[in-house]
Parts: C-alpha cells; structure tokens; sequence
C-alpha cells in the first residue's frame, strides 16, 4: 500500500502500521497505531511505563507474542513478565497514539 509504514516484531509479529486513512505524512515521521488486539508499552530503564510523549524502550503484546526461544535459555531477559516482549527499540507514543521510533536502548 503506498505511502503506508509498518513496525514489525518478529517474536510479536506485526505489531503496528500507518493505515489507508492516516495523512500522508503519518508514513514520513511514524511506525503508526498498534493493531485490533496489540498493546504497545513505553518504559524506561527500570521498567516503569512512560506517559504520551515519554521516550523509552517499545514494548509489545499481544495474542502473537511468542514466550520464549527454543534452547535459548539466556534470551529470557527480552519477556517481561506480564506479557509483554522487549523490542530493543527506542521510541514515544504521540498524544494520537502513534509510534515514533527514535533509536535503539
């Protein structure tokens, strides 16, 4: 779809998008909305939720979020405990409730 952006998760599968109706410009500056049935979480270092506009690390959830690797032991870390996996990316959610990425933790 043009002019469309999507922010993929490959342990949560798709988890965010600009839509055919957003403005153009959402596909310029945004990853987009979380999808019908994903959560997106923002927090800091500690682990505490951020509010709009608060940067910290993507989290996400949702039906598709796998829970855990298959003989990876150590890779546990990027699942947090309520659901929610550790995307690695750095970003905020706007006051509409879109995702900017800015960088990585």
């Amino acid at each position: 779809m043009p002019g469309c952006n999507r922010y993929i998760c490959p342990e949560a599968g798709l988890g965010l998008g600009t839509r055919a109706d957003d403005p153009p410009k959402d596909a310029e500056v945004r990853a987009g909305r979380p999808r019908d049935g994903v959560d997106v979480s923002i927090r800091n270092a500690g682990g505490r939720v951020l509010s709009d506009e608060g940067e910290g690390e993507v989290l996400l959830r949702s039906e598709a979020v796998m829970n855990g690797y298959v003989g990876k032991n150590t890779d546990h870390a990027v699942f947090a405990r309520d659901g929610f996996i550790r995307t690695g990316d750095r970003g905020y959610l706007d006051h509409t409730g879109r995702l900017h990425l800015v960088g990585r933790v």
